[in-house]
C-alpha cells in the first residue's frame, strides 16, 4: 500500500502525511518504508522509486506474498478488472470484483483488500485507485488480456 502510495504521488510526502492519508499508523509507515529500502523497492536517501524493482516484484511476486482471498458475494467497489480502470480497455465475461464497503454501489465477489480500510483512503486518489486495480490483477484477478492491459499501465504509472 505504501509503495503503491509513493508510484501514484510522486510528490514527497511525510511519514505522518502518508499514515494519514491512508489511515496507518506512522509506525507502520516507517517501518513499510524500512522495509521497502531493504529489499530494494525504494531509497531512502534519495526517495527514488526503483522501477525496474517494482516492476518485477509486482508482476512476478506479488501474486505468491498476497493470494487473492474470496469471500462470498456483497456489496462494495468494483475493483480489478470490474474496475473503471480495465473497462472499455478490456472485455470481460467474469463476475464483478469488489472489495467490502457498506456505502459501495455495486455487488459482485468479495476480495479482502490488501489493507482493511483501503477502500476508505483510495477513493479521495484517483491514481493511487488505477494503481490498486492494476496490483488486484497481478494479485490473481482477471484473465491474460487483463494482465496484459495492467503491464502498461503500471508501466505508464511508473514513467
Amino acid at each position: 500500500m505504501i509503495l503503491g502510495k509513493l508510484v501514484s504521488d510522486e510528490d514527497s510526502h511525510s511519514q505522518k502525511e502518508i499514515a494519514d492519508s491512508l489511515g496507518l499508523s506512522q509506525a507502520e509507515v516507517s517501518h513499510a518504508l524500512k522495509t521497502l529500502a531493504h529489499v530494494g523497492l525504494i531509497n531512502l536517501t534519495t526517495k527514488k522509486i526503483n522501477k525496474l524493482a517494482v516492476t518485477e516484484f509486482i508482476t512476478h511476486a506479488l501474486k505468491f506474498l498476497f493470494p487473492i482471498e474470496k469471500k462470498g458475494t456483497g456489496r462494495g467497489i468494483l475493483i480489478g478488472p470490474s474496475s473503471s480502470t480495465f473497462k472499455g480497455k478490456v472485455q470481460s465475461d467474469e463476475y464483478n470484483y469488489i472489495w467490502p464497503d457498506p456505502d459501495g454501489d455495486s455487488k459482485g465477489v468479495v476480495v479482502t483488500p490488501l489493507l482493511p480500510q483501503l477502500s476508505k483512503s483510495v477513493i479521495a486518489n484517483e491514481q493511487l485507485f488505477t494503481y490498486l486495480n492494476v496490483i488486484e490483477v497481478f494479485r490473481g484477478l482477471g484473465g491474460v488480456r487483463h494482465v496484459q492491459e495492467a503491464q502498461k499501465i503500471l508501466k505508464e504509472l511508473l514513467k
